[in-house]
């Protein structure tokens, strides 16, 4: 029996919830908070583009949210998203390509930010949507 991408995520936010329970320093690592204090998770999968994941963030009153990625190993990433005129400081940030004007695959961006520098957020930028993903970070490395 295939499994949906529906069914793949709702069992990646199952374990992300796990990992939230397990500790209260797990709680104290979602950094991203939307204007009403909260701290929303969203959970992608690495071959999602990255219109459909910032759509679903945007139901988060934001757009803020503690992205967690579900690779195609199986692996989680962790992140943060948030809109690019809520950043303090520009000179840590790395333009994503986005000279062809295509939408990108979330693999790619976590990809990208994984080769990064950890104070070196990466900002994605589709028509009118600007985002900014923070260093990703393996969930079981999270522990």
């Amino acid at each position: 029996m295939t499994v949906t991408d529906r069914e793949r995520i709702s069992q990646a936010t199952r374990t992300v919830a796990n990992w939230i329970a397990e500790s209260s320093d797990h709680c104290d690592r979602l950094l991203t908070t939307n204007d009403r204090g909260e701290r929303p998770i969203v959970v992608a999968l690495e071959d999602e583009l990255f219109s459909a994941v910032a759509h679903r963030i945007s139901w988060t009153d934001g757009p803020y949210a503690n992205l967690f990625v579900l690779m195609n190993d199986e692996s989680i990433l962790a992140g943060s998203f948030m809109p690019s005129a809520s950043a303090l400081d520009d000179s840590a940030k790395h333009e994503f390509d986005t000279e062809f004007h295509r939408d990108v695959r979330m693999g790619e961006i976590v990809r990208a930010s994984a080769a990064r520098d950890d104070a070196v957020a990466i900002r994605v930028t589709l028509g009118e949507t600007s985002a900014d993903f923070a260093s990703m970070r393996d969930l079981a490395e999270a522990r």
